[in-house]
């Protein structure tokens, strides 16, 4: 019995997990900006899951449009599993979205420039006082990081 135990514990360390995982977001570059097919910050008013394509389909509602994102209402589409690099966005979420096309589908996952700019970890406080500061927090460091960003993209669009 332990020797097949052993064995079987052999096997489990030996299978490959497959994760997503990411190269850290450096600088914005001229190159990049210009890659993006849309940036926005929009409010997410429908999410639909499409098994046949395997993602998840998001309509924003744009509150301010920085690159593309001509209209009014923009749809978004992640993989389903957070295991192939997918965002995990609800509706009434606002986000900064940073998007290039893929097979014509404007798309985003992890790996992206994306920024939540609703949510603080759920579970991680036991108090909602704590909550409250650490979203706080979470959002002036969001707002900071994406302002620059915005500054970024303002003088690579004069340039």
């Amino acid at each position: 019995m332990k020797k097949f135990i052993g064995a079987f514990i052999g096997l489990l360390a030996s299978i490959q997990v497959i994760a997503c995982s990411c190269l850290p977001i450096d600088t914005l570059t001229q190159k990049e900006y210009e890659e993006a097919a849309d940036i926005f910050i929009g409010k997410a008013i429908r999410v639909d899951t499409l098994l046949e394509q395997n993602v998840i389909a998001i309509t924003f509602k744009v509150k301010k449009e920085i690159k593309g994102a001509e209209t009014k209402e923009v749809i978004v589409t992640t993989p389903i599993s957070s295991a192939a690099c997918g965002l995990s966005i609800s509706k009434g979420d606002v986000w900064y979205i940073f998007g290039s096309v893929k097979n014509g589908q404007l798309r985003a996952n992890m790996c992206g420039r994306h920024k939540d700019l609703t949510k603080a970890p759920c579970g991680l406080f036991s108090k909602e006082k704590e909550a409250i500061k650490y979203e706080k927090i979470r959002y002036k460091e969001n707002k900071a990081s994406i302002k620059k960003e915005l500054d970024l993209i303002s003088t690579m669009k004069k340039g």
